[in-house]
């Protein structure tokens, strides 16, 4: 989970029912009485189809609830099927300096529902400023289903063998890429080396990529999934960005946005290759994958490193 442009994210002991730690969302610039103050991605499950509700224990402080004004509640959007900003639920429950469960149910997500994003919203009378805490949250499904786990990978590339795999640094539109592949990696016992892009970025929404073209094109059937990081100094909106194409189409939907300093999954299933419907790349004949970062919509951007690991598809 990351902050959004008014609000920034630490943990906290504070409203703790399961875990030693909650999330702290500390709201300081909102300027609205319905205001995303946090987003929470690189998740799973992804798939939400037959998911009933989302649940969450939730603690406000009192500078927040005061200056809410009337009235202070908490609701939530996501990015569903590639779409920002689709609503998930009309809930949204009464939040206090009280602990507290708060369900939102959802509604409106049509199968096949895959959400890569959840944005956290406040809605009140007023611009509240202050602190929101967050603890357990949860996803819940109906009718007897259970959580769909992660798809198995067909194929992985996770560099282990300290070659770059016939991956290279092209795709980007930001010059000046050093590549290199560096020992260590997303920590799982088997992860051994990462592919490192140390990047200079000059401006927003500038991309640096690692590509691969594929003599016999791949038969994708689910989606393509990597471990991203980018340095914080790399811009303070980093995305995370897996961009496949079939050779006359491509994809460009994937902007996760992830948490700066730390490993991400940034999953991009088929579902959310199109955008409003429209689309697009043939998932059966993909020729060629890009995946990497972008600097974001906001300053400040720099120098940094963008690492990629464990890309797969499945």
């Amino acid at each position: 989970m990351y902050g959004s442009q008014v609000s920034t994210i630490s943990t906290s002991t504070t409203g703790v029912v399961t875990g030693s730690t909650s999330i702290d969302i500390n709201v300081t610039g909102a300027t609205s009485g319905f205001q995303v103050v946090a987003i929470l991605g690189s998740f799973l499950p992804t798939n939400w189809t037959n998911a009933t509700q989302l649940v969450m224990d939730v603690t406000a402080d009192a500078a927040l609830t005061t200056s809410c004004g009337g009235w202070c509640q908490i609701t939530a959007q996501g990015t569903v099927n590639g779409n920002d900003g689709s609503s998930l639920t009309s809930s949204s429950p009464s939040i206090s300096t009280t602990t507290q469960s708060v369900t939102l149910a959802l509604s409106g997500i049509t199968a096949p529902a895959n959400v890569t994003r959840l944005m956290i919203i406040v809605n009140s009378q007023n611009p509240g400023t202050g602190n929101l805490y967050l603890n357990n949250i949860r996803l819940l499904f109906g009718g007897g289903v259970c959580p769909p786990g992660p798809a198995a990978a067909v194929t992985t590339w996770n560099f282990d063998d300290d070659t770059q795999d016939g991956w290279v640094t092209s795709g980007a539109n930001v010059a000046g890429i050093t590549p290199s592949l560096l020992s260590g990696g997303f920590p799982t016992s088997s992860s051994l080396y990462y592919f490192n892009l140390s990047t200079t970025f000059t401006a927003s929404y500038q991309s640096s990529m690692l590509s691969q073209s594929f003599t016999t094109p791949l038969d994708i059937p689910g989606g393509i999934r990597a471990r991203i990081w980018v340095d914080s100094s790399c811009g303070a909106q980093a995305a995370g960005q897996i961009w496949p194409s079939d050779g006359t189409n491509t994809s460009y939907n994937s902007f996760v946005k992830v948490q700066l300093n730390s490993w991400s999954l940034v999953d991009f299933p088929i579902a959310s290759w199109t955008y409003g419907g429209v689309c697009c790349v043939n998932n059966a004949s993909v020729a060629s994958i890009s995946v990497g970062a972008s600097s974001g919509g906001n300053t400040p951007f720099g120098t940094g490193n963008v690492k990629i690991d464990d890309i797969q598809y499945y």
